[in-house]
Order: C-alpha cells, then structure tokens, then sequence
C-alpha cells in the first residue's frame, strides 16, 4: 500500500516582512499625496445669480432680505430690526415705517415718494415697498440713517453691508493665486484666487486659516501664512446726528432739580422760597386727559419768568396720570400719539420751557415697546426745539407695571436724562411698614440700574418726604398697617408732640422714631440732613449727572444749603437763561 505523502508550504519570512513594509509605504504615500496635495477644484460659492443675495459682514443672509427694484438695492424691515435698529416700527394699518434716532423723526409709506422728516415734508428718490407682504426700504435712506456701506456687486448678483461701527482687521495677500477655500483645508474646492496686494476683510482664525471676505463678497477661508495684517480699525462714515452736541448740564454743574408738585394751582411765584443751588425746576403741569392724546395744561408763564429770573432751568413734567389703560389705548394709536407730541412741543414754545420730563408710571408690560416707541418718536421734536429730554424710571425689580414696563437701556440711546425715582422702597399701601428709601437698598439697586444706563445720564432721585406707619391691632389678633406721607419739617412736629423715641437703625442707616397712643403703635424711618448727605455721597462716588428730590415743599428750608455745598454747586450758577 502506498502511502501519501503531505506537501508543507514554506514561507520566506524576511520576504513576507518586506512586502508588507512595501504595501504600509505605498498607502502612506498614496494617503499623504492625497493628504497633502491642495485641491484644484473651482467651485462658485453662489451659483445662482438671479436672486440677489444679501452679504452682511461675515454672514450670508440668503435672498429673503433684500431685492432690486429699478436698479436699487432695497433691505427688508426684518432684517434692518435684527441688524440695524430693533426699534424700527411699521404700523400695518396706516402703512407707515417709522425711523427714530436721537435727532431724527423719520417717516414713511409704502409706494409713497414724499416722507415726513421731523416736521417737513421731503421728497424722494426710491419709494419703499410691500414685497410678499414685509416692507422694504429703499438702501439710499438707510445709508443716511445707519452707519453703514450697501454695496452691489453686480456680476454676481450680491449686496454687500459693512457696518461702520464695527471693528474690523484687514490684510492683503501676499503673492498672486492666493486661494480662498471653501473650509480651513487645503482639500476643499478654490471659492477665488487673489491677485497679489488683493484686500480682504478678516473676521475670525481657525487654526492656520483666516475666515476672510474678498472685494467681491466672497466668504471663505485663507492660510495665514499666505496674508499680510493691515492694524485694526474701526471704519468710519459722517452721520449727520453726530453733529449734533448731547445737551450741556445746566450752568456747566451737577443737575439739581426739584419736582414742583402743581394738583389745581401754581403757586404764586411772589410766595415761592429762595431755592438755593437748585438750577432746574420741574412742575407737573401736562397730563394725558383721553386716547387721542389731548392733554390737560396748568402751566403758568409767572412761574417760569420767576424761574428763569433766579437762574434755573424749567423742565416741564408730562405724565399719563398713572393709568395703565388709558395709557395703552393711546399709546396703541400713532394719530393719538402725534397729536401728544405736537400739544406738548407748542406748549413748549408758548411757555418758552427748556425741557420736558416724561413721567408714564403704572404701564402695563405689553406696552413696553410701544411706550419705547413713543420716547423715541417724541424725543427728536423736542431736540429739534432746543429741548432737554428726561424721563423718570423706578429701580429695576420684577413689578410688570411698575418696573418690567420701562426699557431702560432703549432709554438711554433716546433721552439726554434718566431720572431714577428711588424712593418708595415701601409704597403707601405696602403691607408692612419700612422706610421709604433706605440707604442700602438705594446702593445696591443703584449698581443694577448702571449696568444699563450710563452714569453720566443717570439722575438720583431723592425723597423730601417719610412715611408715618399706624400699626392697629385687630379684635382677631392680626395687625392692621396703613401710611401717610408727611414732609421733614411736618413730621419732625409729629414727633416732637408725641415724645417719640428716636433712634440710628443701622439697617437703613437711618434715623427710626416710633410712639404709641391708644394700643396703635405708629413708626416712621426719617430723612434728615444726614441722610440726604449720604445720598449725595452716592451722586460723587458713582459719578452721576446730578440729583432730583421729590418734592418741593416737603423739605426743610436749610436742606437746600446742605445740597448746594455737597454738590459743589457755586451760589450764583453763571449762565444766565434770557426769555
């Protein structure tokens, strides 16, 4: 029997070895070319000319924003709100577009060639337009109102913004066929090859790439090393309300002004105190009477004829007589709302006032942008006519109608003044006694309101007045509290009459007297020279415009000394106001 015999393979090992080590190194070299070799792709970064297309700085806002009509680049509302001015408004039913800046009162209508800029009618090239339902505006008007450049590149079909005011760095490249690419890698497709010296626009680094714009709007990236930096820079562009000098504080000193309180008659200037130090006086003579925005006047000429002849400015006082519908239906009504502004600019010149305090209080929250709006459509009438511009708002808590209601910040880029009434840190019918302003809650909410109103618009409002706290006791045990308000002189007799015991509360940094009569126990926190001084300490350590006490009459007669000689105000304040 013959026996089969098995056939053994051998295997040159060393070979084996070598022939993979042949294999790594050719699909290393085939990784690495395929790594390292750029890709020469051409790509068209927006093949579809036929729609404009919008470039805002870095961002590629697609074909919604913007349209050419007639060869005239126009910018959609919704794009201008997001970008541009967050306070652009357009009412649909009277089909207006409204542009406010600090000296402008800008407005239009759809397909309509003649615009109302302040008080005068002005004609224009481009008219906006409906398209699809959203406004329009023509680019030429946006140029004059923003600090920006509208650009048309034409071959490709895109409008191109730079924003003025923004910060930006430029370069140019370095050598000829400088590629700009779709992503920070030399893999991906060529969006444009520059020439040599070519200018770009660099917004952001991505490792060794830039995220640049060229000349011709595209966005892409470029390797650094292939750029040369330009310094950094702001661009910058004329606009003719930055002529325009923010109003100068009364007599080149801190603002003091004190709030004349006027219910059915002024008071006869021949009674009126010397009111020394104080250079601005604001009576609360206007009051919104109805919806359609007429408007109750008690101003008296007397008065401001006495005012002007001991030096002080008169703001007058406008308010909404704190009621929040009444408030809302006018605020809801541009007719209503002009005719308010054009009552209380002629009244203004009937009356040769220097300025006008806004005092809406007790607003209701979904009125707060139209409350916005109505500051700002007001403010540039009033500047117009040489008119300082404030507005009274309470410290910043979580009140709908008395705080969330007031747009602080938007305040600020309106007003000339903020007047921050701090004081009822314990309102009239609060629930439990306190003081009306204590020192520390004055401070501490003080720092939150600067953290959006400028401290150098910012007035400290001061209170005149304390209240007097009756705690009763109830049949069922329980307590019942109640207040009334009484002026330093007025209260200092209450207690002088009742024995009271006063003592430093540390807490409030306060004086704190209470007494009892009959089982009620009655407690007040005071305002005395020393805490008015420490108020004032507040106005020099945060740097601010100037104080505003509420109100005259509720002080005592020295108190005017101790805050003319705090504020450094000089006794004859200089710039003498001519009728």
């Amino acid at each position: 029997m013959e026996v089969q015999k098995k056939t053994v393979l051998k295997f040159n090992i060393p070979t084996l070895i070598l022939g993979l080590i042949i294999f790594i190194l050719i699909l290393a070299s085939l990784l690495t070319y395929l790594y390292l070799t750029p890709s020469r792709q051409k790509v068209e970064p927006y093949p579809d000319s036929e729609q404009t297309r919008l470039i805002y700085e870095d961002q590629d806002l697609g074909t919604e924003n913007t349209a050419l009509v007639e060869d005239e680049v126009y910018l959609s509302k919704s794009f201008i709100e997001k970008s541009l001015d967050p306070y652009i408004y357009y009412d649909d039913q009277g089909d207006y577009i409204t542009i406010t800046t600090k000296n402008k009162f800008f407005q239009m209508q759809t397909d309509n060639l003649t615009a109302a800029v302040n008080d005068e009618e002005r004609e224009l090239q481009f008219s906006p337009k409906l398209i699809q339902g959203e406004p329009f505006l023509p680019s030429d008007i946006l140029e004059e109102l923003y600090p920006i450049t509208v650009q048309h590149n034409q071959d490709d079909n895109l409008v191109l913004i730079d924003n003025l005011e923004k910060q930006v760095l430029k370069g140019y490249a370095k050598e000829n066929e400088t590629r700009v690419r779709e992503e920070p890698s030399i893999r991906t497709g060529i969006i444009e090859s520059l020439d040599k010296q070519s200018k770009i626009t660099i917004y952001h680094q991505s490792g060794d790439w830039f995220f640049i714009r060229t000349e011709k709007g595209y966005l892409g990236y470029v390797q650094s090393s292939d750029i040369t930096l330009d310094e950094l820079s702001i661009r910058e562009k004329h606009i003719e309300d930055d002529d325009v000098d923010p109003p100068s504080r009364p007599f080149g000193e801190p603002i003091n002004l004190t709030w004349e309180h006027v219910i059915s008659e002024n008071p006869n200037p021949n009674d009126l105190p010397d009111l020394p130090g104080v250079n601005v006086i604001s009576p609360t003579w206007f009051h919104l009477q109805d919806p359609e925005g007429n408007i109750v006047n008690q101003a008296d000429k007397s008065y401001v004829n006495w005012a002007h002849d001991n030096d002080m400015q008169v703001w007058g006082l406008f308010s909404n007589n704190f009621d929040p519908d009444l408030t809302s239906e006018f605020l809801e009504d541009p007719e209503a709302r002009r005719n308010a502004i054009e009552q209380i600019l002629l009244y203004s010149d009937i009356y040769n006032l220097d300025g006008i305090n806004l005092d809406f209080e007790n607003i209701h929250i979904d009125d707060r942008d139209a409350y916005t709006q109505f500051v700002r459509e007001i403010s540039p009438f009033l500047r117009e006519q040489g008119l300082v511009v404030s507005i009274d708002v309470t410290f910043i808590s979580q009140s709908e109608n008395w705080s969330l209601s007031y747009d602080r910040h938007a305040f600020s880029k309106t007003v000339d003044y903020i007047m921050v009434m701090a004081y009822d840190e314990h309102w009239g019918d609060s629930p439990v006694a306190g003081s009306v302003s204590s020192l520390p809650w004055v401070e501490e909410n003080l720092e939150e309101i600067l953290s959006v109103v400028p401290n150098d618009q910012l007035i400290l409002g001061i209170p005149f007045y304390t209240r007097l706290w009756e705690e009763e006791k109830n049949d069922d045990g329980s307590i019942s509290v109640s207040s009334s308000a009484y002026g330093m002189e007025q209260i200092k007799n209450i207690l002088e009459n009742n024995d009271a015991d006063i003592t430093f509360d540390d807490d409030t940094k306060q004086y704190y007297a209470e007494y009892e009569d009959n089982d009620t126990r009655y407690r007040t926190w005071l305002e005395t020279e020393e805490s008015i001084k420490k108020r004032l300490n507040l106005v020099h350590e945060y740097n601010l415009a100037g104080v505003a006490s509420w109100r005259r009459g509720f002080e005592k007669e020295e108190i005017w000394e101790v805050i003319k000689n705090k504020m450094g105000i000089p006794k004859d304040p200089g710039s003498k106001i001519t009728d």
